[in-house]
């Protein structure tokens, strides 16, 4: 699997000509400097992209929306 680099054109739908990716939890964690507890509460709160459910045990967030979030001041 591709690893995600945190400076792969930040701010669009189409990273590099490419089509919109999701990525998991795992690639997630390595983007975000939070714990997963952080992560939902900031989604509940509306302050982090929500996760999409992708199937019925597995959810994603779109690369572009959290790439999008870390760029944004807080």
């Amino acid at each position: 699997m591709n690893e995600v680099k945190a400076s792969e054109g930040r701010g669009s739908g189409e990273i590099a000509g490419q089509l919109p990716r999701m990525i998991n939890k795992k690639e997630l964690l390595k983007l975000v400097p939070f714990t997963p507890q952080h992560i939902l509460r900031l989604e509940k709160q509306g302050r982090f992209p929500k996760r999409k459910q992708v199937g019925s045990r597995r959810v994603g967030w779109w690369l572009h929306e959290v790439l999008n979030y870390l760029d944004s001041p807080k």
